[in-house]
Formats: structure tokens, C-alpha cells, sequence
């Protein structure tokens, strides 16, 4: 199973969260309280179609990090760095694929994700586009808040 098409549901989150950030000027620089509290919309469950099968997403909120659990047994965890102003998230799956994507905030309702590691990953990304507080589209999953 390719782990980049595999985990595209999970990144979901951290691309949803980055996509309720207005765009940052090169010299603002975004708190981790700010960003969690930006991204509070994401909180809830999402159906999202499109790349693989259908799967259901939940999204849960606690203390500087979110929670994502998926209806086929995968978990994603995420923050936000402040110091790097980066989103990481570290996810696994049931499969054992397991790895690190990260994302700076969102610019023009768009960002791209890259996934450092496991190494040889790092030149895989993917384009995330927020439509609106319900309505994002992953790689090629769209994802509509249920």
C-alpha cells in the first residue's frame, strides 16, 4: 500500500486546520494557542470520497494538539510549531505505515504538504484547497463535514 495515497485522508486534518489560517506575512508569526484556536472548526466528523475508499474522519481537540481517528482504524496526531511556524503530524495505520507530514499555514486557500519522513517521502506532496468551513479537497479526496 503506498503510504502517501494511504494516508491522504489523515493529512485531511492538519490541511483543514492550516486552511482556517488567513494567509501570514513574511514577518507575522502565529502562537500555538492562535493556530489551535483557528482551526477549531475542523472539530467533528468529516465523510471523504475520492482517493480510495470512503472513510469517515473524527476530529478531536485536546490541550496544543488534535486527534484524528478514521472509520478503517488509522490515527493521526497534530500541532502546530511555533518556532518553525510549521503544522506537524505524525500518523499510522493499521496497515504499520506510519510517518510525518508538515505544512506551513495556508496561502490563497491553498498549502502544500510534504512528508519528511520516513526518508525517500520527502519529494512526495500534495496540494490541499480549503472551500470553506465544510468543504476541503486533499490530493484528490474530497472531504464535507458531516
Amino acid at each position: 500500500m503506498n503510504v502517501i495515497h494511504s494516508k491522504q485522508i489523515a493529512y485531511a486534518v492538519l490541511a483543514s486546520c492550516i486552511g482556517a489560517f488567513a494567509p501570514l506575512s513574511a514577518s507575522a508569526s502565529m502562537t500555538v494557542a492562535q493556530a489551535m484556536s483557528s482551526v477549531a472548526f475542523i472539530s467533528g466528523t468529516w465523510h471523504c470520497t475520492g482517493d480510495g475508499p470512503p472513510e469517515d474522519e473524527t476530529y478531536k481537540f485536546e490541550k496544543n494538539m488534535w486527534r484524528d481517528t478514521d472509520s478503517v482504524g488509522g490515527m493521526t496526531v497534530g500541532t502546530f510549531d511555533a518556532k518553525r511556524q510549521k503544522w506537524v503530524v505524525f500518523f499510522m495505520d493499521v496497515d504499520g505505515n506510519y510517518g510525518v507530514n508538515e505544512a506551513s499555514p495556508l496561502v490563497n486557500n491553498t498549502m502544500h504538504m510534504t512528508a519528511p519522513y520516513p526518508p525517500g517521502t520527502s519529494s512526495q506532496s500534495f496540494a490541499f484547497t480549503k472551500f470553506s468551513d465544510t468543504k476541503f479537497k486533499i490530493g484528490k479526496s474530497t472531504c464535507l463535514k458531516k
